[in-house]
Order: C-alpha cells, then structure tokens, then sequence
C-alpha cells in the first residue's frame, strides 16, 4: 500500500538583525555613519590609553631599577669597600638628562677605554626621580682621563659636565661623633686649588692659588688675569683653565668643601685686592685704579683680621 506523500520544507535562514537604519526607516544614512565614527574612536582611545598606561609602567620600572643602584653603592660604603680605589677609576657627570638611561651613557663614554664597570643614575630615594647627575666607574685609571675629555660635550642636547670623582675625605663631611664636624673656613682655605697635569691633580703656586681663590669666592663664573707674560681665562662653571696665547685647556678644581656664593658678591669688572692693615678702623685709603695718583676711601668689614 503507497503511503501518502510526506513534504519536507527547507529550513528557514536567520535573518540578519535589523541595523538601526532598518528598524527606523526615517533615521538619516549620516546619523548611521555618525555612530559607526564614535565606535572607531571609542576604540582608538582606548588604544592610546593602553599605550600611555605602558609607558607609565616602563617609566616606573626604570625608576626602580635606578633606585636600587642607588641603594647598592650605599650599602657597598657601609660595607667597608675600598671606595677611594674606586673612586679614582671613577669620574662624577653632572647635567645629565632626567630621561637618560645607563646604556644611553655607556654609548657615549665607550671610547674612553675598554670597561665600564658600573654607571650609577642617582635618583631621589622616595619619589624615584633622576637627581641629573650620573657616576660612571671605569676598569683603570687611563680610561677616567679620557673621559675628562668629554667634559663640555653635547649628551641629550645637554653640555656634561665631567670631572674626576672625589673621595670623601675624613674631617670634610658631616659624622657622628667628635672631630668628624665639617672643617672650618679658615681650614678649607689651607688647602689650594689644584690643576690637572699629566694625569693627576697638582697644587697651584702661591700666586696663582691667592687669585683664583679670590676670583671664585666673590662668586663670578668667569676671571681673567695675566702672570708672568701669559694672560689666562678661567671658567668655574665648567673648571677649566685657557691659556689665552697658546689656547691650550686644562681642567681645575677648588680646595674640597669651598663653593661660591649664590649670588655674586660684586658686579663683573676688575677686582683690587687690598691687605687689612693693623689695627684696622672702619675704613682705609687705597690707590684709585682708575685714576692714577688719587685715592678712594674702601670700608672694613667688622671683624677683619689684619693682613
């Protein structure tokens, strides 16, 4: 017996969802296209938040890793390392970019020898933040002199500057305990300001100590004198001595613990020096530098020891 015919209908297809436009006809195709924009921007920013946020987390991590070089030379003092020994393979960089990094600045010292055993960002042990000046510790002392050389050069759009890094010397900075004060004036003064010549520190003469002592303390960036037939230009910004005839440059440096004022004492201009006399008043008579064979009264600092 034939059974009936049974019919099979195809499924039905889902139909995609109405968009906007279809469900209301009447919405103008700009509006439509307005909205489509605000998604895509929606999703940009959020791409450029994501972007900031990671920078934000590269910065502070950098931020911590400088702070914990910061710490370990620190700690390395309190162990009772040979830190002198150190500090003469060593050489202090100051005006360094708050963004720069040590690899930024082993790429720009590597001429200076064959290791660089440890370059330290001091950074500000509660916030993180770069304090701008860097230590860069070499594998012997030829390589320090050197980088000396790099003193004035261009790091970041910035000028470094480079000098050799001092030992802390004993009696100069402030300890716990008697006789570990800071040294008096009249005791820095006994010291004198020194030159580098063939590859160290020597003391100025006399003459030459008493001028630039004088120059510095009344707080000028700049000196100029002549002495025994050669003019000299001095820089205290940078350190530098120019021999004004045959150009030549060499690096100084003041007696440890002598700084300049913060303010200049006088205007720019030439400077007499005068001794106290004995028994001192309030004022004394002197030769007028500009006006040969008359006198200008100068008066006496209270308290001026004679001589």
């Amino acid at each position: 017996q034939a059974l009936p015919a049974r019919r099979f209908a195809a499924p039905r297809r889902a139909s995609p969802a109405p968009s906007r436009r279809d469900r209301d006809p009447s919405l103008p195709q700009s509006m439509a296209d307005d909205a489509a924009l605000a998604a895509g921007e929606l999703s940009a920013a959020d791409a450029e938040i994501e972007e900031m946020q990671k920078k934000v987390q590269e910065m502070e991590e950098e931020a911590e890793k400088l702070k914990k070089l910061t710490e370990t030379v620190e700690e390395e003092a309190a162990d009772g390392i040979d830190r002198e020994e150190v500090d003469k393979r060593s050489v202090y960089v100051g005006n360094v970019d708050y963004g720069s990094t040590p690899e930024e600045l082993q790429e720009h010292f590597k001429s200076c020898g064959q290791q660089i055993n440890r370059i330290t960002i001091l950074v500000d042990k509660f916030s993180g933040n770069p304090k701008g000046f860097a230590y860069i510790e070499f594998a012997d002392e030829q390589s320090v002199q050197n980088s000396l050389l790099l003193n004035g050069s261009l790091f970041r759009g910035r000028q470094l500057k480079v000098i050799q890094k001092r030992t802390n010397v004993p009696g100069f900075i402030k300890g716990k305990g008697k006789g570990k004060g800071k040294k008096s004036f009249a005791q820095i003064m006994k010291h004198k300001f020194q030159i580098m010549l063939s590859g160290d520190y020597k003391d100025y003469g006399e003459e030459e100590d008493n001028i630039l002592k004088q120059a510095y303390l009344v707080g000028q960036l700049n000196a100029r004198f002549h002495l025994r037939g050669q003019y000299y230009e001095y820089d205290f910004k940078n350190m530098s001595q120019k021999n004004l005839g045959s150009g030549k440059a060499r690096t100084i440096r003041p007696p440890y613990g002598m700084t300049q004022p913060k303010d200049p004492l006088l205007p720019p201009g030439v400077i007499i020096v005068v001794k106290v006399p004995e028994s001192p008043g309030p004022s004394m008579e002197i030769g007028d530098p500009n006006n040969p064979g008359h006198k200008i009264t100068v008066a006496i600092p209270p308290g001026a020891q004679p001589g």
